[in-house]
């Protein structure tokens, strides 16, 4: 990496003691829901940071001082700053390894974990909410036509009546389930049996794409509250 200075807490590595590599990153956290049919829903939880870690030397006259101070730092659990070039983070210092030679040569590694990535969380706060509701709205109206809710019009003034709506076709798809679970333990011959058995899984598909519909309203309706707080 570029010879720029990187900046840990109170201890800045500077010239050949910066790292050659800064390893970071992180995984998306996924839920899965699966559908009636083989259908599938996903929704993303947010970002799980990886550790950053990063090795290199400390050296000159103050290398036994800083080794000293990073180890303390490491000990107290506070929560510091993690600089270089554009990234800049809230850190806790999880691990490091001295490996002391001389007072004025000792090699170190450090693993840190993400408090906080500054720069995207000013990144989202200057992400319109009115954008995040629409997507939200967007996608719950991809299950309108499995829900059979046609008449949920999905718009920002109307998210309280489109919840509302859903609420009471849920719980009327819940009954007919109901009904329909019964006159399949109770058919007489195949044929009914087979009627109810459809009926049955074709409600439990409605339902479970109101279900979905319904956890993308609701995250749009606290969005809109947001919106004008």
């Amino acid at each position: 990496m570029d010879r720029l200075s990187v900046i840990l807490g109170g201890v800045a590595f500077r010239d050949f003691e910066v790292p050659a590599k800064i390893q970071f990153g992180g995984t998306q956290r996924i839920v899965t829901h699966e559908l009636i049919g083989g259908g599938f829903v996903l929704d993303a939880l947010g970002k799980k940071p990886q550790e950053i870690s990063f090795q290199g030397i400390m050296s000159g006259t103050s290398a036994f001082s800083r080794a000293q101070y990073l180890d303390i730092m490491c000990s107290a659990g506070d929560m510091i700053s993690l600089g270089w070039y554009e990234f800049f983070y809230n850190v806790v210092i999880v691990d490091v390894l001295i490996d002391y030679e001389k007072p004025w040569w000792i090699p170190f590694k450090i693993k840190c974990i993400v408090a906080q990535d500054l720069i995207s969380a000013s990144i989202k706060r200057s992400f319109p909410i009115a954008s995040l509701i629409a997507s939200d709205l967007g996608v719950a109206d991809t299950f309108i036509n499995q829900a059979g809710v046609v008449t949920v019009s999905l718009t920002n003034p109307n998210i309280a009546n489109g919840q509302a709506l859903l609420a009471a076709h849920s719980e009327a798809l819940g009954s007919d389930i109901i009904v329909c679970s019964t006159a399949l333990a109770t058919a007489g011959d195949g044929f009914s049996g087979i009627g109810a058995l459809v009926r049955l899984v074709d409600r439990s598909s409605s339902l479970a794409a109101a279900t979905a519909m319904a956890g993308y309203l609701n995250r749009a309706a606290q969005n809109t509250r947001l919106e004008f707080m």
